[in-house]
């Protein structure tokens, strides 16, 4: 009967308590801190990346990534501390007792989320693969009676994305910021099933221009959506959303046959040997007939492999592993260059460098826009671009807005970039405008004054 019980209160992978203890140590936590004045810190842990890690190296290893991921929190908790697995790649940490003056609180609390981030920041080593585990962290300090237990975990996994946001591995307190994102949030991912349905999202394109000479070389496709009620949504916005609710794989490839598409539509493109590039999620790099649908829409479209490239974040190159880098490998097998988009910000290594099919880099733009002025960013590019040299990698400097720019980038051996200095993104037309000629070459004229692009 102890094992039932058992057995009814803790998952059966981590041996960790399941959704209802947790819950019912959380009421008896906040009663405890009733009692005694003191905090209580509800930390909600979801594992960035988990379905892509899942998904390229089985169901077997996703188990015992999760059961390792349980030794590492366990190992880093307090005593009187609880651990408990929600389920799928989500757990909750509760710990009590923190200090009843609110500023040590959350000195506290913050000292406790460093040491989760630390212990789960060792490699995963697991049949011969190696994985870089990071995690998202929420954040919800209460004390005292009057608190939902389950409005409390809504709560930390509301500041959870919220982290999520921030660009992974952080940890981010539950404020009243959080809520109003939280309503967004939900608001967004009702209106992107719908927008996907009722085909609402466009693409526009940024010119990719050789510094030389000014000529358009190619484009970099990017998800537009007009919403019919609330007009343009921010990318910032809509494409996070997609990714953490699934439909990302929905929207990647309506955006890959919309690019295909186009490309058939403008054969001034291909006389001009324009290389269009598309952004790749890790969702979509983890579908078994990612290149199958790949291959069937230029097939479709008649138009070659070497007219699309396929961009990838850092984030998803490390993760690239298994199933993910066979297709990678199949892409630049038919003749489709792969790359890594904001290059130089991530955790991408010499190993995943080389390892990979990687055909070309874009220098990320916060290192890009003091490359004028700042001695420190020019250092890092010439590093990185020589390194990129080595490698037989093409350079593309991203978030050109100057022409201050242009020399130090030309002059590390920099010889393509993007930014608003030479377009904004725009539709299909404004592509076609620059090769015959309507738009004059920027690199002679005087500097912009135009905002950081998306």
């Amino acid at each position: 009967q102890r094992i039932l019980q058992h057995r009814s209160s803790h998952d059966d992978l981590t041996d960790l308590p399941n959704r209802t203890l947790a819950i019912d140590r959380l009421q008896q936590a906040m009663a405890r801190s009733s009692r005694g004045e003191t905090h209580v810190l509800v930390m909600f842990v979801d594992l960035d990346h988990f379905k892509s890690i899942n998904d390229t190296l089985g169901h077997v290893v996703g188990d015992k990534l999760l059961a390792w991921f349980a030794r590492q929190i366990q190992g880093v908790l307090r005593p009187a501390d609880t651990a408990a697995r929600l389920g799928g790649d989500e757990f909750i940490l509760i710990c009590e007792g923190l200090a009843a003056d609110r500023d040590a609180a959350e000195v506290e609390m913050n000292n406790l989320a460093e040491r989760v981030k630390f212990a789960i920041s060792q490699q995963f080593e697991c049949d011969g693969s190696s994985v870089s585990i990071t995690a998202s962290i929420g954040m919800r300090l209460v004390t005292g009676r009057g608190h939902d237990a389950e409005n409390i975990l809504r709560e930390a996994d509301a500041a959870m994305y919220q982290a999520k946001r921030g660009g992974r591995s952080r940890a981010h307190l539950y404020d009243g910021a959080v809520r109003a994102e939280a309503m967004q949030r939900l608001q967004i991912q009702s209106s992107l099933r719908d927008g996907l349905d009722r085909c609402e999202f466009s693409v526009a394109y940024q010119p990719i221009v050789s510094l030389p000479d000014g000529a358009v070389i190619g484009a970099e496709a990017l998800a537009r959506w007009q919403h019919p009620e609330h007009g343009p949504i921010s990318p910032e916005r809509f494409i996070r959303v997609a990714e953490d609710c699934g439909l990302i794989v929905k929207l990647g490839e309506q955006i890959l046959a919309r690019v295909c598409d186009d490309i058939a539509a403008h054969p001034a493109w291909r006389q001009a040997g324009l290389r269009i590039s598309v952004n790749v999620s890790a969702g979509q790099l983890t579908q078994s007939d990612f290149v199958a649908t790949f291959r069937r829409n230029l097939k479709r479209c008649g138009i070659e492999p070497s007219q699309i490239a396929v961009e990838l974040t850092e984030s998803v190159l490390t993760n690239a592993v298994g199933s993910s880098a066979r297709q990678l490998n199949e892409l630049r097998a038919m003749g489709s260059a792969v790359g890594i988009d904001d290059f130089g910000t991530g955790y991408s290594s010499l190993a995943y460098l080389r390892r990979l099919p990687i055909s070309f880099v874009k220098l990320d733009r916060s290192f890009v826009a003091g490359v004028g002025s700042n001695s420190a960013d020019r250092d890092i590019l010439r590093a990185i671009v020589s390194l990129a040299k080595a490698l037989k990698l093409d350079v593309i400097a991203e978030g050109v807005e100057r022409q201050d720019q242009i020399k130090p980038l030309m002059h590390m051996g920099c010889q393509t970039a993007q930014g608003f200095y030479f377009g904004r993104p725009e539709g299909a037309a404004a592509i076609d405008a620059a090769l015959a000629g309507a738009r004059p070459s920027r690199l002679d004229s005087g500097p912009s004054s135009q905002a950081a692009q998306t």
